[in-house]
């Protein structure tokens, strides 16, 4: 039996943070009902290729475990449709601009009133209050705005964005996690509630170190390309990977200074991490490095072929309803 079996999700999303969401609850057993426009529906549906037939791999890479339902929310009749779904259901998931679904008679409040045990959790672009709230929220712009963006890239190049959405990937987990918060309070509370979940909030969360750096030691962030502001040695060479292991230092400096007094001496200098990254940076030579030519330019259908992935079940052959059995990833 999984985690969340018997757990019935109305999934109003569409694109990638919130599919991406419900995809994770559906994995762990939840059941899932995708709510999409009639005709076109997901807008991922069309975004290729490459398309597998005429499905989207990139639909398909975020909708699995799902029961999708064409309702047009825009008619009376398809709003009583939703409401009604709404009532028999744990969790409603959502990312329409604030204020959206309430003209439509399907905000929280409405939700609320017919199904007070309601995990009503809505993402959006900047959160439901201030003078940003009212915007589209799009993955490239809230990277930009919250400095991902910045301190992604070439030291001497552009500001770039990661190869993957991460803003959309990671304010679905925190949707995901916020979900299930909400399903334990509700299991000892007996009461629904409403979750805000949106781009720009969760990306200035994965900040961490760097937007402490900033708000505490008034450090201003910077692009560093494969190195690390912090450790050294930790960067990408043309043919050398540099590897940062926290405990080595103290293992050699113990090794040496049992064997030779003068090599403690020189040890002492890189002994401590800031002043390891200046040192190495008069050097321009890294401490330790292995050839790593396969690794540097690994792409998916070659990481695939390790046996690490097989042991681990990251990729998996699932069985889709229109395709046949597709390998995707799984976490």
């Amino acid at each position: 039996m999984k985690p969340l079996e018997g757990v019935r999700i109305l999934d109003l999303t569409r694109v990638l943070a919130g599919p991406f969401a419900t995809m994770n609850l559906g994995d762990l057993g939840a059941e899932v009902i995708k709510v999409e426009r009639p005709g076109a529906g997901d807008d991922t549906r069309s975004w290729g290729p490459p398309f597998v037939n005429t499905e989207s791999t990139y639909f398909l890479s975020v909708n699995r475990n799902k029961k999708s339902i064409a309702v047009n929310i825009k008619d009376p009749r398809g709003v009583r449709i939703v409401k009604e779904l709404a009532a028999i259901c744990d969790v409603f998931v959502e990312n329409y601009v604030p204020g959206k679904l309430s003209e439509m008679g399907l905000g929280y409040e409405d939700i609320d009133k017919i199904a007070p045990h309601i995990i009503y959790c809505s993402i959006t672009g900047y959160g439901q209050t201030g003078p940003m709230s009212h915007r589209a929220g799009y993955d490239a712009i809230a990277s930009a705005m919250s400095g991902l963006m910045h301190i992604t890239g070439p030291e001497d190049g552009d500001p770039v964005r990661p190869g993957v959405a991460m803003t959309d990937l990671a304010t679905g987990l925190f949707a995901y996690g916020a979900i299930m918060a909400g399903l334990l309070q509700r299991y000892r509370t007996g009461k629904g509630l409403f979750i805000d979940c949106n781009l720009l909030s969760s990306q200035v969360a994965c900040l961490t170190q760097v937007a402490a750096n900033y708000l505490i030691g008034q450090k201003e962030a910077k692009r560093w390309g494969t190195a690390h502001g912090s450790i050294v040695p930790y960067q990408v060479q043309v043919s050398l990977l540099l590897l940062y292991l926290p405990d080595l230092p103290i293992r050699i400096t113990s090794d040496f200074s049992r064997r030779d007094s003068k090599s403690q001496k020189i040890l002492d200098r890189y002994h401590t991490d800031p002043k390891r990254p200046q040192m190495l940076a008069q050097a321009t030579i890294p401490s330790k490095t292995f050839n790593h030519q396969r690794w540097r330019n690994q792409d998916i259908p070659q990481q695939n072929q390790f046996k690490q992935y097989l042991s681990t079940n990251l990729s998996l052959q699932r069985k889709t309803p229109t395709q046949g059995g597709l390998y995707l990833f799984y976490i």
